[in-house]
């Protein structure tokens, strides 16, 4: 049995109202719970990294015994035991009336690296310290910073260019 979410909510939080078009961990910080035969060690287990929704299909598929299954993403319970890392996470935010305020994410250590789209600004938070995502580090000029900026600026762009996310009409 699994249990989750595709999204959460605002409640006048940031000021807003719904969901849609944000990234903010509120939105795309859901639950999930896997039950039935899995291993023994995970049972009970509370993993808190974020991974990628879209690694669900993969899952589940592995876990119903399909050998190469032809889904993107990581075998969640492999990144929980420890034996596979989720990589850079990425979750996108569109809304669903316009193309204004796309935004996409890129997760990573602590890590997370918002661009909205349609303006060129960017969000930078280190989430394990600042959970609530509410001191933005974008403009931040220590090395460790600027080092973790620029890794996640290059791997949104690799993403974008794969075609996963729409790049920003002009």
């Amino acid at each position: 049995m699994v249990v989750t979410a595709d999204h959460g909510e605002f409640f006048m939080e940031r000021g807003r109202f719904g969901h849609g078009y944000d990234v903010h961990d509120l939105l795309v910080r859901v639950p999930l719970f896997i039950s039935g035969s899995i291993p023994f060690e995970l049972r009970g287990r509370v993993e808190h990294r974020g991974v990628e929704l879209a690694s669900l299909a993969r899952t589940l598929a592995l876990l119903a015994g399909v050998g190469n299954p032809p889904f993107a993403g990581h075998d969640l319970l492999a990144v929980a035991s420890g034996t596979a890392e989720p990589g850079i996470v990425f979750t996108e935010g569109i809304f669903a009336f316009g193309s204004q305020e796309r935004t996409v994410a890129a997760v990573e250590g602590g890590w997370k690296l918002i661009p909205h789209r349609d303006d060129d600004r960017y969000e930078l938070y280190q989430t394990d310290a600042d959970p609530a995502e509410a001191r933005d580090l974008w403009t931040e000029a220590s090395p460790p910073v600027a080092k973790i900026r620029q890794r996640l600026r290059s791997a949104i762009e690799t993403y974008e260019a794969a075609g996963a996310v729409r790049a920003p009409e002009r």
